[in-house]
């Protein structure tokens, strides 16, 4: 018998790639080392990246040591929206 996966909204929302998410918003990554995607912070004007994606999907923003968040965290501070909103936008 086989075993059901059930996933749960949020769940489904994480599993969103956060390099795609920046991407989707006109962010490219400038470069790629050890599996970690750089991108030029979107809050902020910089020279040098300093938002890491993670191949776990997890991003930091060492620039403002904001450390291990998820895709719901990425897409909610990117486009100012609440939890619920950045769910149904990202599985919509």
């Amino acid at each position: 018998m086989k075993k059901t996966v059930c996933m749960t909204n949020k769940e489904k929302a994480n599993h969103i790639s956060c390099v795609d998410i920046l991407r989707a918003c006109g962010h490219d990554p400038v470069h790629k080392h050890s599996g970690a995607y750089f991108f030029l912070s979107p809050w902020r004007a910089e020279k040098n990246p300093s938002l890491a994606v993670y191949s776990n999907n997890r991003w930091v923003d060492y620039g403002e040591e904001i450390k291990s968040h998820d895709a719901i965290d990425l897409y909610s501070r990117l486009h100012k929206t609440t939890f619920q909103k950045t769910v149904n936008s990202l599985i919509g």
